[in-house]
Order: C-alpha cells, then sequence, then structure tokens
C-alpha cells in the first residue's frame, strides 16, 4: 500500500481497502458447515412465525362419507435481533501510517466476519434452545410419538462405533408421527469434530473392515484371539462433515443428520431480516472524529437462528 502523505489520502486509500473487502465479503457464501444443520432463509419482518405440520390425514379405504382432517401444528414466533462487529482507529494511527498496517487491520477485520453465521448457528446448536414442540432441541421427551401420546428422542450418550452409528440410524428411521406413521428419517450425514474424523471416515468410507473374534468364533470386544475382514456395509452410506468448531468440551460430540427430510428442513433455521453490512464513520467532518478523534467501522445484521425440524437430526454427547 502507498505510504500515507495526509489524513485526505490516508481516508481514501482504507476506503478502497473497505470497498474490496466488502465485495469480497458478500459476494461468497458465508464460510463454514452451518448450512449443514441450519436452513437460511429472508424475511422482511421483525417477527417472525415459523410452523411445522405434525402429521396429516393418511389413505384409508373409502366406505362412507368421507373423512376431512386437518394438521396438528406447531409454530412459535420469534423476534430477529441485532448483531453487529465493529473496530475503531485513532486518527493519528491513520495520518502516521507508513507501512500499510491499517489497512491490514480493517481488511483482517472485514474478512473475520465471513464466518459469522457459521459461529453464530453452532452456538444456538450447543445451546439447545426449546423447539415449537415445548422441549429442548435435543431431548428425550420429544411429545405425540403416537396419537395416545408418548414421546420419542435425538439425544444419546454412546461413544462412536459402528455399531453406534448404525443404531442410531435405525432409531431415526423410527421416528413417527402421532398417526403412527413413519417420518421418512434417513440419516445420511455424520457430522463430528477433528477428534472423531478418522473414526467417523473409517467407518464410512473403508473398503473393509476388521472383525475381532473370540475363542468361540464370534465378533468381539474382549477376549480377541484372532481377526479376519469383511466388506464394509456403511462404505458410501454416509457422508462425513468435519466441523472445526468440536473441540475441547465438545470434542467427542457427534451428530447424525438427514439432509432431504422434508425438502431439506434442518434443525436450525437463520432468519435474515437484514443482511449484513458495512456501515462507518470515517470522514474528517464526523462527530466521532470532531469530538473524539477516531475514526469507526461496523458490520451489522437483524438475524435469528431458531430451533426448527428435531427430527432432521440426532446428536451423542460422550
Amino acid at each position: 500500500m502507498t505510504a500515507y502523505a495526509d489524513l485526505q489520502t490516508a481516508l481514501a486509500t482504507i476506503n478502497t481497502v473497505v470497498q474490496k473487502a466488502t465485495v469480497d465479503l458478500f459476494s461468497n457464501p458465508q464460510a463454514g458447515v452451518f448450512l449443514r444443520f441450519t436452513e437460511k432463509m429472508t424475511s422482511g419482518s421483525d417477527l417472525n412465525q415459523l410452523v411445522q405440520p405434525g402429521a396429516g390425514p393418511k389413505m384409508r379405504q373409502w366406505t362412507g362419507a368421507k373423512q376431512f382432517k386437518t394438521f396438528r401444528a406447531y409454530a412459535q414466533t420469534h423476534q430477529t435481533v441485532p448483531f453487529e462487529a465493529s473496530m475503531r482507529l485513532t486518527r493519528r494511527e491513520v495520518q502516521y501510517d507508513k507501512s500499510g498496517m491499517v489497512g491490514k487491520k480493517i481488511s483482517n477485520f472485514l474478512s473475520d466476519q465471513i464466518d459469522a453465521y457459521d459461529r453464530i448457528s453452532f452456538a444456538q446448536l450447543i445451546a439447545t434452545p426449546t423447539g415449537l414442540d415445548g422441549v429442548a432441541l435435543f431431548s428425550a421427551s420429544h411429545p405425540w410419538a403416537t396419537e395416545a401420546g408418548g414421546t420419542q428422542g435425538n439425544t444419546g450418550t454412546t461413544a462412536m462405533s459402528l455399531a453406534a452409528v448404525t443404531a442410531t440410524r435405525n432409531a431415526g428411521m423410527a421416528l413417527t408421527y402421532e398417526n403412527g406413521e413413519y417420518m421418512g428419517i434417513n440419516y445420511d450425514t455424520i457430522m463430528c469434530g477433528p477428534a472423531l474424523t478418522q473414526r467417523a471416515r473409517e467407518i464410512a468410507e473403508a473398503n473393509d473392515r476388521v472383525l475381532k473374534i473370540d475363542a468361540s468364533g464370534a465378533e468381539a470386544t474382549a477376549s480377541v484371539v484372532t481377526s479376519s475382514t469383511m466388506q464394509n456395509m456403511w462404505q458410501g452410506a454416509f457422508t462425513v462433515v468435519e466441523n472445526p468448531r468440536l473441540v475441547g468440551t465438545y470434542a467427542n460430540y457427534w451428530y447424525m443428520i438427514d439432509s432431504t427430510f422434508a425438502g431439506g428442513q434442518r434443525p436450525l433455521i437463520l432468519i435474515e431480516s437484514d443482511s449484513m453490512h458495512v456501515t462507518a464513520m470515517d470522514q474528517p467532518t464526523s462527530d466521532n472524529a470532531f469530538f473524539r478523534d477516531e475514526y469507526l467501522w461496523s458490520v451489522t445484521a437483524d438475524l435469528i437462528v431458531a430451533p426448527f425440524a428435531w427430527m432432521s437430526i440426532y446428536r451423542h454427547v460422550v
């Protein structure tokens, strides 16, 4: 970047950097894996009602008059909230910068927002907010498992293994609406952090798997005397998604997701009322320049990330 000759030149140079970084920020999709578990929609409203229908009428033999029924509807209203990221630079920092460091600071500040939606969505995934059915997004007590009542769940505490993946897949397929009809869940994605990625890929992508065998000839995990191999029945059945945010406390969390449920409904939905945009007070005549001798930049948005299709995901906390 050209060395600054005076304040006006400095501000003009910074404005060029801001314009380029803004184009880069908003001309590309938000970074991260949040769209694997978050549906994104645009709304021009501050208040947004989410409605998820339950079971509808099912086919029966037509005898006598037709029976007209409706859907059980789950509804929840969410108000979007403002988000912001802001930075300041003093006039002296701007005017006397000879290295181009000020431009780099602003460019880095704007580029750091490229994964904002991923970070916000992940925080909600971990927070397990209360969903449309009145219980937590991940719960063993989701209501209306049958017409008479009953509950069903989408959470467990089992470490990732071939057996656990199989059992979780089967649990998803067993989920039903209150009329007894299956929801049609087919978990096709395994999401985990770096600590579990190798194990997940071995389960979902390996050509063969190793069988550990005990003295009786049965597959075993203890008292193993020999081993053999067999074709991996789950090869290609699941897409493995590595979420780099699943570290530390969440390193052994893992999820199974149905990416095709009801046309792509996700367990979370991001409602964007006012999309991310950049505002600045970067003129010598700005109030902040006059009173505080500084220049300000902000990235703001109005949005909400809310729970939605709980049945499209299953979580294990280990």
